[in-house]
């Protein structure tokens, strides 16, 4: 049985129509502790060595040597005059592996963009980041401009809005509704 799973099943054990408080609690603590595992595992998941010399973003690269990088097994891509190892992320990739194969070892960045990928995208594919396409061959983007203002908008988004400090608002906000529910059925 998977993790997920589990917690779907003890969740659903320990909320009945009428929940006592400690099972609030219990259900509080589980939601809080499968957070915390997923969220270390995504960690670990995509967290790069820091001795893989392939993941340096000093690291510059050609077009034609991005280009030989188009199979299942050793793909990447191109988004703003920046090459991503998107291999190990294939199976993950909302969209699916078709998306992402398509055009890999090509540029993808109009792609990207025209999707309207969210800021946990934006970020997440600097976990994959191999390098920079090479000064002479950089291409100018209809975004450039817009770039440098989305930046800063997503590190006042993320200095305001941290999951960790949502999930806490949510469990608050929970345990409080518990209280006044479970007082005002006592």
């Amino acid at each position: 049985m998977s993790l997920y799973r589990l917690i779907v099943s003890l969740l659903s054990r320990s909320i009945s129509p009428h929940p006592s408080l400690p099972s609030v609690y219990f259900s509080s603590a589980l939601l809080f502790t499968s957070f915390r595992h997923f969220s270390s595992e995504f960690q670990r998941h995509t967290e790069a060595s820091p001795n893989d010399p392939k993941m340096t973003a000093s690291r510059r690269l050609t077009r034609a040597e991005v280009a030989e990088h188009n199979n299942s097994s050793d793909a990447w891509i191109i988004i703003g005059n920046k090459v991503y190892d998107v291999t190990k992320f294939l199976d993950e990739h909302p969209g699916g592996m078709e998306v992402l194969m398509e055009k890999a070892g090509e540029d993808r960045t109009e792609a990207f963009e025209d999707i309207g990928h969210s800021t946990d995208a934006r970020q997440m594919k600097e976990d994959f980041l191999v390098g920079e396409i090479v000064e002479s061959e950089h291409w100018k983007y209809s975004y450039d401009k817009r770039e440098t203002g989305a930046d800063k908008t997503m590190d006042q988004a993320e200095k305001r809005n941290s999951p960790m400090e949502m999930l806490v608002y949510a469990l608050l906000f929970a345990v409080i509704v518990a209280i006044i529910y479970y007082l005002l059925l006592a």
